[in-house]
């Protein structure tokens, strides 16, 4: 039988979890390390808040290193700390830290990467955002060498799922998450009863599109955009940073649910259809009408149903709550 590798995994958000869980679980390697970034500020308290892999970890007994620069030579707990567990392979996944060439040439054999897409498309820290922001229909897991650039190396396995037409980035965070566990211990496998480097396929660089980082400006709604567009929006930015518009007063309005642009209204007042040519005719960013749990806006094609907003400085609450506190009304234009 193969003798165990001896792995370390560095990981911060939670699409390594399940590989995390999933390596463990299954006992065929040694898993020597896994490295996070530091606790930081979180919530309205701004609590240090351990990372998801860093709560993995501890919850499984692993031992831990957090490091703030995992290159650094001058800091134990991060380069002479991996020199000396001796890994075979650095798996990463979702770290957040760029790794330079004295951290890639530890391994004996080689670090590799496990990414949210079907790369090269969506090389970068936002993925699963970028998938779900261009409407695509598919994505998938790939597992691939890490070299100086990002997202770059060769690909050793891929998996292609469909998208679910109604996925916000949690619900396909977690379904990949799943997915890579699952393909990472196949690839382990593979590496295990080589104990040496595999043969991947290079990348076609002229397919790549990047996914930057995204900042809160990013959700703002234009609403001369098509409305399944603007649905892709939101359920890319869910939870951040979200997607925001503007009362007629000028207030920042946060969209937290909206109903798919391609089902029936979920309620609208007597005689008032969602295919009228009157809503068609409207301003984009027209309220249509205020009743009961739906707002519908005019967007560039049909009208989008909003179920629940946030004004700022306010919980959130149902649209109607608005018409309530005479903030908006019928024929009134969000910006």
């Amino acid at each position: 039988m193969p003798a165990p590798l001896r792995l370390v995994f560095l990981a911060t958000g939670p699409l390594a979890v399940p590989a995390i869980q999933a390596i463990a679980a299954a006992g065929r390697d040694q898993l020597l390390a896994v490295v996070t970034q530091p606790p930081r500020p979180a919530g309205r308290r701004r609590q240090l808040t351990q990372c998801p892999a860093a709560q993995t970890a501890a919850q499984l007994g692993i031992p831990l290193l957090q490091p703030e620069n995992v290159n650094s030579e001058t800091d134990p707990a991060a380069l002479p700390a991996l020199r000396e567990l001796r890994p075979d392979l650095l798996l990463v996944a979702d770290y957040g830290q760029f790794l330079r060439a004295p951290l890639l040439a530890l391994p004996t054999i080689a670090a590799i990467n496990l990414h949210p897409s079907l790369l090269p498309r969506f090389r970068g820290a936002t993925p699963l955002q970028r998938t779900l922001l261009c409407g695509d229909q598919t994505t998938g897991v790939s597992i691939l060498y890490v070299t100086a650039r990002m997202d770059a190396g060769d690909v050793l396995d891929q998996v292609t799922v469909p998208v679910q037409p109604e996925e916000t980035c949690p619900q396909l965070g977690l379904r990949l998450a799943m997915l890579g566990a699952r393909q990472l211990l196949a690839v382990l496998d593979r590496f295990r009863a080589a104990r040496a480097p595999l043969p991947g396929t290079p990348q076609d660089e002229s397919r790549v599109v990047l996914a930057p980082l995204l900042s809160r400006a990013d959700g703002q709604v234009d609403w001369n955009r098509p409305a399944p567009a603007i649905y892709d929006q939101w359920r890319a930015f869910t939870p951040w940073p979200g997607i925001f518009t503007h009362l007629p007063d000028g207030t920042p309005l946060k969209l937290l649910q909206l109903s798919p642009p391609f089902r029936p209204p979920v309620a609208v007042p007597p005689g008032f259809t969602i295919d009228d040519a009157e809503a068609s005719a409207c301003a984009p960013g027209t309220v249509l009408a205020v009743c009961g749990p739906t707002l519908l806006v005019a967007t560039a094609t049909t009208p989008l149903q909003v179920l629940l907003l946030q004004p700022a400085g306010k919980p959130p609450m149902p649209p109607v709550a608005l018409v309530n506190g005479r903030r908006l009304a019928s024929g009134d234009r969000l910006a």
